[in-house]
This record gives C-alpha cells, structure tokens and sequence, in this order.
C-alpha cells in the first residue's frame, strides 16, 4: 500500500521548508517510499526524513542514538542504502541533514549477517532484527553524525 500523505513531523518538515519559500514537494509512490527511500524532493534532490523514534517501543522518543536501517522488513535495501541524497532527522528544536552515503559509509562496519534479535540496544553499531522481522537495523549515536564533513544542522 502506498504511504497517502506525510505524517505529523513530516508535514512539520514540509511546511517549515515551505514557510521558507523552499520548493518542495512529497513523494508517496511506492517507487519513492520502498524501493529508492526518499519521502521529498527539495530543490529537485531527494531527501529521506527521519522523526524521532525510541529506543524500546512504548518508550518516549529520544535524540541522543539514532536507529538506521541496513535492511528493510521484507528483506531488501533499508533507507541508508537508498536513493536519497540526504537523510534529515528530526530534532527538538530543528533538523540535523547527513548525506546518505556519508551515513552508509558510516554504518557499513556493521556485521550486518551476525544480527541479534535479543533487545539489548546498549551496543551501538551492532546489528539487531527485530523478532519476526527481516529487517537489519542499528544505533548510531547522534555524536558520530556530527563529526561527518556534511552534517549540517538547521534550527526552527
């Protein structure tokens, strides 16, 4: 099924982009969203979003670690591995830009075929699938993304 419309911090996104006369537009195929994951085209250069998300389910979401996505749940490329020129994820006050392959590049010292599915998120750059899932996914702490040469980091 494709995604119909941006979900709440997407539209936040997209209308901060719009209230600063960015163009911008959201892409819903299913081209776009599962097979070159990327959710906007901004100046024409696709961008994959990222909200905040938690470190165990039912938690509140955090900021400090940040989950990426090696593999998907039906076994093919995950997000880091897409097509987007940018990965942005959200942040309290505003939104931290990494190139992709910057991230890729990054995230590829993962032992991506020694996965665990057994919780324990402590580790960072650990792989880990989720149990009954096909996905490979794993944390980065905010901190290395910084000392990537193109983060970049935009205030609201």
């Amino acid at each position: 099924m494709n995604k119909s419309g941006p979900d709440p911090y997407e539209m936040e996104y997209l209308e901060w982009l719009m209230a600063k006369g960015t163009p911008v537009r959201f892409c819903s195929g299913e081209q776009a969203q599962k097979v070159e994951h990327y959710d906007f085209l901004v100046k024409g250069v696709k961008v994959e979003f990222k909200g905040p998300k938690s470190i165990y389910r039912g938690d509140p979401p955090q900021y400090t670690r940040l989950w990426v996505e090696w593999q998907n749940v039906m076994g093919n490329i995950g997000w880091v591995r897409g097509a987007a020129v940018w990965i942005v994820f959200k942040e309290p006050d505003g939104y931290l830009y990494v190139r992709r392959p910057e991230l890729e590049n990054l995230v590829s010292v993962v032992n991506w075929d020694a996965f665990t599915t057994d919780k324990d998120y402590s580790l960072d750059l650990k792989a880990f699938s989720r149990s009954g899932r096909n996905d490979r996914i794993c944390l980065v702490q905010r901190a290395c993304l910084l000392e990537l040469a193109s983060t970049k980091i935009f205030k609201k």
